[in-house]
């Protein structure tokens, strides 16, 4: 019999990190509240990090998402430092593109990593609800860059911000079902 105690507990970090994460980038937005959710969301992104290292000692993928979490959060720096900067608009964009695509691959390597411990386990259902999360996960984030890259284009632009928006609905639903995901594998490994 496979353990996975601290797949669990990582899982269980993770989740919480993600949920504490999208709460304090709500929060952001009261004008009075952006310094404390800034702080939140630090600690919370921390709490994610740490979740993933932790589920890494059980599972492969999980390691691996780990490592390119840690350098999504240095791109995270990157394009804090530059958004504001004359110039650093380009940088910005190439920051932005690099962190969807670091996203889409820590998305796909905790989904399928985790489905493959939920046959171990014996949840074949909640591995083929993770293999549906990543596979809507990356059709939204692969749009979503082309998206980015066509938007600068002046004609084509108005019609990329239309996309964009059912694209942003789409990585909302998908980042619930994540979630889901994340809930009940850590759940299932109980």
């Amino acid at each position: 019999m496979n353990h996975y105690f601290d797949a669990q507990g990582g899982l269980k970090k993770l989740f919480a990190g993600t949920v504490g994460t999208l709460i304090c980038n709500v929060v952001s937005a009261i004008p009075f509240l952006v310094m404390v959710a800034a702080v939140g969301s630090l600690f919370f992104t921390v709490l994610a990090i740490y979740g993933l290292y932790q589920a890494g000692k059980d599972i492969p993928g999980c390691k691996s998402a780990f490592l390119l979490y840690v350098i999504e959060f240095v791109v995270q720096i990157f394009l804090s430092a530059f958004a504001f900067m004359p110039m650093g608009a380009a940088i910005a964009s190439i920051c932005v593109i690099a962190q969807a695509i670091l996203d889409m691959v820590i998305i796909y390597l905790v989904c399928t990593s985790v489905s493959e411990a939920m046959i171990v386990k014996g949840h074949g259902d909640i591995a083929n609800f993770g293999k549906n999360v990543w596979i809507l996960s990356v059709i939204a984030y692969v749009i979503g860059i082309v998206i980015t890259l066509i938007a600068k284009i002046p004609v084509i632009g108005i019609i990329a911000v239309l996309l964009g928006i059912i694209v942003a609905v789409v990585k909302i639903v998908a980042g619930v079902l994540y979630l889901v995901f994340l809930y009940r594998s850590s759940e299932a490994l109980a």
